[in-house]
This record gives C-alpha cells, structure tokens and sequence, in this order.
C-alpha cells in the first residue's frame, strides 16, 4: 500500500543542528529534522481504522547563502542535501479499547492500558533535497537572533515522492 503525501494533514516540525561560518556571507549546518503529521479522514476511513500517524525526519547538510550579515535583518537563501526517511503507521484500534491484566497483592484484575496495537507501517526512505529563503534578526546585545523560513522540500522516496514545505520560526545563537 502507497500513500500520497496529499494524505497527510497539516503538523508540526523541530530541527536541531549546528553548523561553521566560512565567511560572514556563507556558512553551513548539519540537521537532523522530525516533522509530525496527522493524517486525512479520507484515508482513514478506507483503511478502517481510527487513527493513523506519519513522520518524515531527515539528516541534511545545508549550505546558506548570507545577504546582509552585517544588517539588523539578514535575509538568506538556503538549500540542503541528505537522506530522508518517510513513515506512515495505522493502529488497530483506539488505546481505549486496549486491556491487559495487572498483578496486585496476588489478585488479577483486567484493566484497560493506553497502547495502540499497530496493523500496519510503511516506510520509505531516499535521498533528497531543499531550497528555501528566509532571515534572522538581531535580538537586542544578546547574540541570540529571531528567525523564520521556508523551504521546498523534496526526496526520492518511493513511487510517490516526498513534498513538502514547512514554515520555521526560531532562535540561533
């Protein structure tokens, strides 16, 4: 089974990463990323099951191209090259309908525990790529800079390729 990313539902993302300064208008990073999704209804429902998840993470090298490092805005272009992982998972059925048996003081007793029982997960994985822009901004004598960008993402992940592009807001230093 194949699922398109047009299934996914909009989600959440964090990257973590450090990098080296070249010059004051290049410079590089290594990232690892996680970004969470939900997923459609749609594909829910033809799956007959009443949840589902997906995650892509991936680990890029990511070249930036500096406009204005000396500016209180520096706007930047950016782009990447790594390896990305795709992951789709449906459980079985809601935790709530899950139970097992506890051992207390020599009696069982059943109980319901939160655990989804998984039927199914399909995993892709390829190389893959991004181009993006975005800009920091200074905030005050700290040496801590706001910043925000966006990047086309793509990988060969598959019959059907990745695609996405996650919006980032954040902190560097």
């Amino acid at each position: 089974m194949e699922i398109s990313v047009n299934a996914w539902d909009n989600g959440w993302h964090i990257t973590v990463g450090g990098g080296y300064k070249f010059t004051p208008h290049f410079d590089t990073t290594l990232d690892y990323t996680f970004n969470g999704f939900g997923v459609s209804r749609g594909v829910l429902n033809e799956a007959q099951v009443p949840d589902g998840d997906a995650h892509v993470w991936s680990i890029t090298v990511n070249p930036k191209l500096r406009l204005n490092p000396s500016g209180k805005v520096d706007p930047y272009i950016v782009g990447g090259v790594g390896y990305y992982r795709r992951q789709f998972t449906l459980p079985s059925r809601p935790w709530w309908m899950c139970s097992s048996s506890i051992h207390f003081f020599g009696v069982f007793f059943n109980t319901l525990v939160p655990a989804n029982q998984v039927i199914g997960e399909i995993t892709n994985s390829g190389a893959g790529g991004s181009l993006g822009a975005g800009f920091d901004m200074g905030i005050g004598n700290t040496g801590l800079k706001f910043f925000s960008e966006a990047r086309y993402h793509y990988a060969d992940t598959g019959r059907i390729p990745t695609r996405m592009v996650p919006v980032t807001f954040g902190i560097r230093w």
